[in-house]
């Protein structure tokens, strides 16, 4: 096994937030499996998707991805006889060809990793890549969170991202005194594909009060560490743009608990749900299971993702490509990983399956008439 390699010291890190894959992602201009990441690297010439690759060149990119996987990986022994199969066979089927076409070569190994089922494990291509990094420096041009009130005595909170700057504390206190005097309360999640710690603690607050667990994370670093560090409450937005301090935090210190702030006020009593789809993964699931394990609210919609790693992409083998690879743990605040299996709704809803398509009003239009039916039946209950 090659001997795990410490990254530079000094490295500008920038982090994305992938819809799809929902990465809490980093990107790290000298960062790259052992390899200077020049400022052309997704500028400069790239081979093309139609273009062919021979079979030593091919045999040298698929062997330094997975080197790159097994060094930077959260745990060298995660799904470790998985990966190697998967090794061995692209390998055998490079072999046997003198040369490949590049985008059947990507195929192969995105087929493979699916095989292997781990989240955040990808090969990118350059087209993809540079879309990723363009981004990564877009300034957002629309808020993360909108409200719409008076839908029958029902408010929907709205939240896109959990990724600073596109979310920003600001936008959350807004949104919360619009919604102050709403007793029920559904935040719609649909599409959310993640983003940073600090943003799910300073939202999760309101609903879950002060020095409440959030989840913990493990990175390979701190895989002998017995010892967790407590992260309390968030960082200023100001310092935390692509997550960049809650990556820092992580990297420095290996084995982290996260909890909300110890001067947050006291929730408001209210009935909460939470409308969820396939697209909601990574920090959007650290909020969901936050808010279900403290009790704090009900699901309803359809099945998160199960994507709830923290990743980061490493310079790739051949110009423009990037190596997505999960590179931290995280699990909920009673221990439970929901990586691979995602978050069941309490109360499933067919037509929120899917995300951004002709079905998404008829979602949110079922996921009130839900919420209405089921409350009516407490207030009954009750009186």
């Amino acid at each position: 096994m090659t001997a795990h390699r410490k990254p530079a010291s000094k490295i500008k890190r920038i982090v994305l937030s992938v819809l799809r894959l929902g990465a809490l992602l980093t990107f790290s201009e000298a960062r790259a499996c052992d390899q200077e990441l020049s400022s052309t690297w997704f500028s400069a010439p790239h081979i093309l998707h139609s273009d062919f690759i021979e079979r030593g060149q091919a045999s040298q990119f698929v062997s330094g991805f997975f080197e790159c996987v097994e060094d930077y990986i959260f745990d060298p022994l995660y799904k470790r006889s998985e990966l190697q199969k998967v090794r061995a066979s692209l390998l055998a089927e490079v072999a046997r060809n003198k040369a490949l076409q590049r985008e059947h070569l990507d195929t192969l190994l995105a087929r493979g990793l699916a095989r292997v089922g781990i989240s955040h494990l990808a090969s990118i291509p350059p087209e993809q890549s540079r879309r990723l990094i363009d981004s990564a420096t877009a300034q957002p041009k629309t808020s993360a969170i909108s409200v719409k009130l008076d839908l029958n005595g029902i408010a929907v909170l709205k939240v896109r991202s959990f990724l600073v700057p596109i979310i920003t504390r600001d936008q959350v206190t807004r949104a919360m005194e619009q919604i102050k005097a709403s007793r029920i309360l559904i935040i719609d999640l649909r599409g959310n594909g993640g983003g940073s710690f600090s943003s799910v603690s300073y939202l999760t607050e309101h609903f879950l009060g002060p020095n409440v667990r959030l989840f913990t994370a493990r990175t390979r670093g701190g895989l002998g560490l017995l010892d967790l560090h407590g992260v309390d409450g968030y960082a200023s937005d100001s310092v935390n743009r692509g997550s960049q301090n809650d990556l820092e935090v992580l990297s420095r210190h290996g084995f982290i608990e996260w909890r909300t702030s110890r001067m947050a006020s006291s929730p408001i009593q209210r009935s909460v749900y939470l409308l969820t789809d396939s697209a909601c993964q990574s920090s959007c699931e650290i909020f969901v299971t936050a808010m279900r394990e403290h009790k704090a609210a009900s699901i309803i919609g359809a099945k998160t993702a199960g994507n709830v790693l923290a990743a980061s992409a490493f310079r790739g083998f051949m110009p423009g490509y990037l190596i997505l690879l999960p590179i931290a743990k995280l699990l909920s605040p009673s221990g439970q990983s929901y990586e691979g299996r995602g978050i069941a709704p309490d109360f499933e809803i067919s037509e929120c399956s899917f995300s951004n398509d002709v079905k998404e009003d008829e979602c949110l239009g079922r996921a009130i008439d839900r919420v209405r039916i089921r409350e009516r039946s407490i207030a009954e209950k009750k009186g």
